[in-house]
């Protein structure tokens, strides 16, 4: 049993400025998402955001592209911590 003074760390992974994509075989990848516009599909398949119901190349092109460059400059490890982290729901709302 865990300890009675057990508290949950903060981080990435807890983040509510955070996006975690899950995929089937690589696990989770941790993405920032403050200042950041509209988020594009991923591309996971495990999250139902898969490219594969596009009928063309050049929409699956372009959805990948959208992926890309949404992400770039935004993955972050799942402990990190930032002056942004957002605590609203770590330890049931407490925090902030």
């Amino acid at each position: 049993m865990k300890p009675t003074d057990y508290t949950p760390q903060a981080g990435c992974h807890n983040c509510n400025n955070c996006f975690r994509k899950g995929e089937y075989d690589d696990g989770c990848q941790y993405f920032c998402t403050v200042d950041a516009p509209e988020r594009p599909l991923c591309g996971s398949v495990a999250m139902d955001e898969s490219y594969l119901h596009f009928e063309t190349d050049k929409e699956w092109n372009e959805a990948d592209d959208a992926w890309t460059e949404w992400s770039k400059g935004r993955k972050v490890e799942a402990w990190g911590l930032c002056s942004k982290f957002d605590l609203t729901t770590l330890n049931g709302g407490a925090g902030k």
